[in-house]
């Protein structure tokens, strides 16, 4: 009973630690070019948001780029578009999408994935803040 018990509490601290581990700080630079080292891990990493091929709403290719021309392909955390309220209703609030966000510094949080469509990395990003001054 105690070994099974101890074992037990082993398997929820290790789970737990993994949840609740930082998020690895990386640049653009480091991301693009080992991207294999944060496979399936957390990171945060800064950079303007780009549209690559200018095909926003047919096969949109965002990526997070740095001022040396390293970029990372990112997934999409907000909304492509927003129907427009009912004729005569004004929204209580206009929700960004990602057009807002287009040439603008992010600090993205998220986690190195593979594409499903092409098997190369990308960072799934889980949430996004404007990058700090």
């Amino acid at each position: 009973m105690y070994r099974s018990l101890c074992t037990g509490l082993l398997i929820i601290g290790a789970t737990l630690s993994l949840v609740w581990a930082e998020p690895y700080q990386v640049s653009v630079a480091e991301l693009s070019t080992v991207p294999l080292r944060y496979l399936h891990r957390q990171v945060v990493v800064q950079g303007t948001v780009r549209l690559l091929g200018g095909r926003y709403y047919t096969h949109p290719h965002f990526v997070l780029a740095d001022d040396s021309g390293h970029a990372v392909p990112i997934t999409a955390w907000a909304p492509l578009e927003i129907p427009p309220p009912p004729p005569g209703r004004t929204p209580a609030m206009r929700i960004p999408t990602m057009r807002d966000y287009l040439g603008r510094q992010m600090q993205l949080f998220g986690t190195v994935m593979v594409s499903p469509h092409d098997a190369t990395p990308l960072l799934a990003v889980e949430h996004a803040l404007p990058a700090p001054e």
